[in-house]
């Protein structure tokens, strides 16, 4: 299981991944015991709670996946709305800095106080795609307070 405090919890984590996180609030990253694939969340806070807008999560994920050219067109589910929850996901195929063809699984998760950009990327093909789109999807909102810093 993976916590941030005040802000979400990811019950699934497969046993021998690892997670890292340089402050252990704004950016983490799970790997699987092989280190050739990656699952990374990047939490955005919201000093104001902001009322959800229809159509912000998709536009919010497609910034992300059009960060690189994608092979094809990604595949794009939008969950229906909650009120205070709005989530959506993508599959698609890109190419990294040296060429080779890589499988991506991303996310993007609203919440009045923050939002949640997720992705996971493998060759194509690799268990670790299925696993991270698993997790990514067990994600649910925290409701602990962070502690208290400094």
């Amino acid at each position: 299981m993976l916590e941030c405090p005040g802000v979400f919890t990811m019950p699934f984590v497969p046993e021998g991944w690892t997670v890292t996180s340089e402050d252990g609030h704004s950016f983490f990253e799970l790997q699987p015991p092989g280190r050739d694939a990656a699952v990374h969340i990047s939490v955005y806070r919201r000093r104001i709670p902001t009322p959800l807008a229809d159509g912000d999560v998709e536009a919010h994920l497609m910034k992300f996946v059009r960060l690189r050219p994608t092979e094809g067109s990604p595949t794009v589910v939008v969950v229906p709305p909650e009120p205070d929850e709005h989530r959506a996901f993508a599959k698609y195929l890109n190419r990294n800095d040296d060429g080779r063809l890589t499988a991506w699984f991303a996310a993007c998760i609203l919440w009045p106080s923050a939002m949640l950009i997720c992705s996971c990327n493998a060759a194509p093909g690799h268990p670790a795609l299925k696993d991270g789109e698993i997790m990514i999807a067990s994600i649910f909102q925290g409701t602990e307070e962070p502690p208290a810093t400094g």
